[in-house]
């Protein structure tokens, strides 16, 4: 309210007050545009102005903003402020804040403080939009302009190749091309590092050509804007093939064949550009003859073959550069060209050799070439050698079969040339040895062997006379043999009836425990990794031990009964990749009769290892027998062609790992209210349900963990068998030996001795509580995997309490990971005290 006093001519004019204007009284000579002029002035309120005959009436506003709010720069995370005040308020007054025109409720981020609006931690998705202070005094409301945040922000994240698809491709790349997934607003500029030395790129994309071996290394990306600076938290390691140096496609074997026969010797290289390709014989080039051929393919074939001119050692040669070569090399050897002289030159060798804790039998181990075999192996057996190379089939046969063990024999005959010195004589001896190997295995990659080789050795030369005294030692020499050969034979019935007297007593221990026979023969969950078996306890079956084989008709059975039409499956989206090959989701048309379209999980049999595609037919087999809510089923197969796939239930959510990460990240940047504790009670309640109808039926997981189970969006979850260990979950799995296992989630006995059971399926399961209170943290994730191993040899490896655990729950998780397996609680007494926290008033 004002008012203004104003003299014009000689006459004064009169003031009137009134509530809300100010009325003046003026002569018709009074200059209005001078009145008017000083009440603009003097009364900067006045909004309305009305000249009716000799009164001005003026219109004055109560309600003014002395602050009003304003746009301005933010970064996420950080404090911020809206402000807004009124100047000279009348009468009481009410503030709120709208935003894009709905009103603002107050949380613990964002609240109304008197008239301002104050956020504790600045959100680039929440607070985006139009924000308006609203003002009301009685009837009157006053509305300010609109005001907004430029919110600035720099989220980290991983550095991924978009090219090759994968690095099993890399090998064969013409180019590689990175991209950094740091984001940003304003766009932030990313520079990228090789084993942390800078790069002169500042893109978000880096295209690496013309490879060479200067572009290994190991690749990160940081980035910068006014938001700060942030570095990659995942990066990629590139072993790049230097592309020049040839590579052995194919090459040559030693062979021996007999005289006037053919050899072909095959010899291919891979590089860019291509090598030239020549042989040597004995050190000297090889030429295409009458009898010798050199294709353009690398084969070298070789007619007629004689003792002098084609017998030695041939090398294939690939130069590159322009001084520089790789070789391989074979030996040519002609069978049966000495003569025999049995009155002087038999002599005999023989060699024991047991090896009780033998487990080479990996595929990874190169068996050697028959040229390595010279004069050394005259005095030891190479039983490795023999079983890799002549036995494979057999030996998968052994060791991936049904059988809980079994006794095989192998012969195979050496033949090699040694020379010996006699008296200042040199002769040369044609060696023929036979090796002869008895293996007792049982189903855990563990053989004892027992190898008797004898070698028979003839000479050349005509051998000179030898006496009485030689005779007797030569005597001597064949009861030598004969008692080693006894004792052999002895020690290996002895390991027989050992073998067979604990199979008898562990198959009676589990018939006890069953109501049949059948039942005491099971089969594994999930496949171990690497396609390697597993054992059980004493007191348990292996799972691996199905023998299906005895039983082909239920096999066919599964296969025909779930049989699916390939062309109805359309792929969505891979989910990664197992120890069979490639998992992913697809939707199965007219799979179920109450849905037009199913969503399935599918699991590929790409590998063409005897192994893997057994331990596939049994997890088919296996999941089609399981019928329970929180185990996943079979749907349906496809095996007509190649690859086989294995077609699963799949839920909305996916694996509880994702799920597990999703709620974590949630609770921690926005105000979403994480899952409850009894939430996550119910979770491990279902998984355990799951797990212990997977006991009573006989069957061990051994890979037990958040990432093998599903989730729905109803909170439903089922145990699964995804086995991810090749990519995604790579991280989680270590490679002990020639195995790669989910160290974190074992106990010590799977560690050292590969003894899964039902109780080391309890000890995994606790580590799955663990995972699900700590919203799918990494299990000891301050430890290294070799401090995890130690520890775990050690005994003093402990998960600590996660936040928000209960306390009897967190002791049932240090029972369950007991050193002893006997002192872990079955799955049914911990299904029951998951049940009753479950139910309990104060969860």
């Amino acid at each position: 309210m004002c008012a203004i006093m104003l003299s014009k001519s000689s006459k004064q004019d009169e003031i009137m007050e009134g509530e809300g204007c100010v009325m003046v009284e003026f002569s018709l000579s009074s200059n209005r545009g001078d009145l008017y002029t000083e009440l603009q002035r003097s009364c900067p309120d006045v909004c309305v102005v009305l000249c009716v005959s000799s009164v001005l009436v003026l219109q004055a506003a109560s309600l003014h903003f002395s602050k009003e709010p304003r746009s301005q720069d933010a970064l996420h995370g950080r404090s911020a402020i809206l402000r807004c005040e009124l100047g000279e308020p009348a009468g009481a007054v009410r503030y709120w804040w709208t935003q894009d025109g709905q009103r603002v409720q107050d949380s613990q981020r964002r609240f109304q403080d008197g008239s301002n609006l104050k956020f504790t931690a600045v959100d680039r998705h929440a607070d985006t939009g139009n924000f308006q202070c609203v003002v009301s005094s009685g009837a009157e409301s006053l509305t300010s302009a609109n005001a907004s945040f430029n919110i600035k922000w720099l989220e980290r994240g991983p550095v991924t190749m978009n090219e090759p698809a994968s690095e099993a491709e890399l090998e064969e790349a013409e180019r590689i091309v990175l991209q950094c997934h740091i984001d940003g607003h304003p766009r932030p500029s990313s520079k990228w590092f090789r084993d942390g030395a800078p790069l002169d790129r500042k893109d978000r994309i880096l295209t690496l050509v013309n490879l060479s071996l200067e572009d290994s290394g190991k690749y990160s990306c940081c980035a910068r804007n006014a938001a700060g600076q942030v570095c990659s938290d995942h990066n990629i390691t590139l072993s790049v093939v230097d592309k020049s140096v040839p590579r052995v496609l194919l090459a040559p074997v030693d062979q021996v064949v007999l005289r006037d026969e053919d050899a072909v010797f095959h010899c291919q290289f891979r590089a860019k550009p291509p090598p030239l390709l020549l042989w040597l014989h004995d050190g000297e080039p090889v030429h295409n003859t009458s009898r010798v051929v050199v294709y353009d393919n690398g084969t070298l074939q070789i007619s007629q073959v004689q003792q002098q001119r084609s017998t030695g050692v041939y090398r294939c040669v690939a130069q590159y550069g322009e001084d520089r070569q790789v070789y391989v090399e074979a030996s040519l050897r002609i069978a049966g060209d000495t003569h025999t002289h049995t009155d002087h030159t038999l002599q005999l060798f023989t060699a024991t050799d047991r090896n009780p804790a033998f487990t080479g039998l990996d595929s990874e181990i190169e068996a050697p070439r028959g040229r390595d075999l010279d004069a050394q192996v005259d005095r030891q057996c190479p039983f490795l050698t023999v079983l890799l190379q002549q036995s494979q089939a057999v030996l998968e046969t052994l060791c991936c079969g049904r059988q809980q063990h079994q006794v095989i024999r192998i012969q195979q005959a050496l033949y090699f040339r040694v020379k010996q010195s006699e008296a200042g004589d040199a002769c040369i001896l044609m060696c023929v040895c036979v090796c002869v190997c008895a293996c007792v295995c049982v189903c855990v990659r563990a053989c004892v062997c027992v190898c008797v080789r004898v070698c028979v050795c003839v000479s050349s030369e005509k051998p000179a006379p030898r006496d009485e005294d030689e005779d007797k030692s030569q005597f001597k020499l064949f009861q030598t043999v004969a008692l080693s050969v006894a004792v052999a034979v002895a020690y290996m019935m002895a390991m027989l009836g050992l073998m067979f007297y604990c199979k008898q007593r562990r198959r009676s221990r589990h018939t006890q425990k069953t109501h049949t026979a059948a039942e005491a023969e099971t089969e594994c969950l999930n496949v171990p990794l690497n396609g390697h078996r597993v054992a059980g306890l004493q007191e348990e079956v292996a799972l691996t031990d199905l023998r299906a084989s005895a039983d082909p008709e239920k096999e066919q059975s599964c296969s025909d009964t779930h049989q699916f039409p390939r062309a109805h499956l359309q792929h969505i989206t891979t989910l990664g990749r197992g120890v069979f090959g490639e998992v992913f989701l697809a939707k199965a048309r007219a799979l179920l009769a109450s849905e037009e379209q199913t969503l399935v999980l599918v699991k590929s049999l790409q590998s063409s290892e005897v192994c893997a595609q057994r331990e596939f037919s049994r997890e088919m087999q296996m999941f089609s027998k399981l019928q329970h809510t929180h185990i996943t089923r079979l749907l349906g197969v496809c095996t007509e062609t190649q690859p086989l796939y294995m077609m699963l239930e799949y839920e909305d959510l996916g694996d509880l790992k994702q799920f597990l990460q999703i709620q974590s990240s949630s609770s921690s940047s926005s105000s979403t209210h994480p899952i409850s504790t009894r939430t996550k009670i119910s979770i491990c309640a279902q998984v355990a349900d799951g797990m212990q109808y997977l006991s009573q039926q006989g069957f061990v997981h051994g890979d037990v963990a958040a990432r093998n189970c599903l989730i729905s969006g109803q909170r439903h979850v089922k145990v699964s068998a995804l086995s991810l260990s090749q990519d995604v979950y790579k991280s989680e799995y270590y490679q002990h030996g020639q195995l790669w296992i989910p160290l974190r989630w074992l106990p010590l006995e799977c560690v050292l001795h590969r003894e899964f059971s039902s109780k080391s399926d309890v000890w995994a399961f606790a580590v799955l509580m663990w995972e699900v209170f700590s919203l799918a943290d990494l299990p000891y994730t301050h430890l290294s995997d070799e401090q995890v191993l130690e520890g775990l040899r050690g005994g003093v490896l402990r998960l600590p309490p996660p936040a928000g655990c209960p306390a009897p729950l967190f002791s049932l998780m240090r029972r369950c990971c007991s050193s002893s397996p006997k002192e872990r609680p079955a799955f049914s007494e911990i299904l029951q005290t998951l049940t009753d926290a479950h139910t309990h008033p104060k969860v």
